[in-house]
């Protein structure tokens, strides 16, 4: 049986007001993996792989979407759209032809360009990166609505964490915010008391 309830059972918890939490994705994402299938466990290599900006190529979301995630193939052809039209606005502002940057077909025909075309006009850089990442959000959230304990919710889960760690790294106001947001949403989608009830009833 997958241990999908123990995980989620043992998800961080908040710690204070934020003035000294650290979060550590590293050592979140280490015990996790641990109480995965060597499965499972490959498609948090995929999720992880993609993290990384220079892993990032044609070749990387075609052979994503065919690894056995709906999740994954879904959220890394949702990230190949949002940075191809990242590149087509700031070609366009500057003259240039941004062919020989975008990966695949590069369009604008998707839900969430309109709200990504309002977002890329903020002059505010840290406001820009932060709305940026708060679609990353709320697509991931979409991808999972009607998931619970499966593992596409873990990915889920990490994909988030990944977004929390950068803001902790770069700016303490915003990724305490952002922080906030995490744990919250942790405790609206999995009910802790709901789920130990569940475990002890296995």
């Amino acid at each position: 049986m997958d241990n999908y309830y123990y995980i989620i059972a043992g998800l961080p918890l908040l710690q204070g007001d934020f003035t000294n939490y650290k979060f550590s994705y590293a050592g979140t994402s280490a015990a996790i993996r641990e109480q995965l299938s060597a499965k499972d466990n490959r498609k948090v290599d995929w999720l992880e792989f993609g993290f990384n900006p220079d892993n990032l190529s044609a070749h990387f979301y075609s052979a994503v979407g065919r690894c056995g995630s709906a999740f994954l193939g879904k959220y890394y052809d949702f990230d190949r759209k949002m940075r191809n039209a990242c590149v087509l606005h700031i070609a366009g502002k500057e003259g240039r032809d941004a062919s020989s940057y975008t990966i695949g077909e590069a369009d604008t025909d998707f839900e969430e360009f309109p709200k990504l075309e309002r977002i890329l006009g903020t002059e505010d850089i840290l406001e820009r990166e932060k709305g940026l990442d708060m679609l990353r959000w709320e697509k991931i959230n979409s991808l999972t609505a009607f998931s619970t304990f499966e593992m596409d919710t873990i990915l889920a889960f990490l994909a988030k964490g990944h977004i929390v760690r950068r803001w902790l790294d770069m700016d303490k106001g915003k990724g305490a915010e952002m922080m906030a947001r995490f744990l919250a949403e942790v405790r609206s989608t999995f009910n802790l008391e709901t789920v130990n009830n569940q475990i002890n009833n296995i």
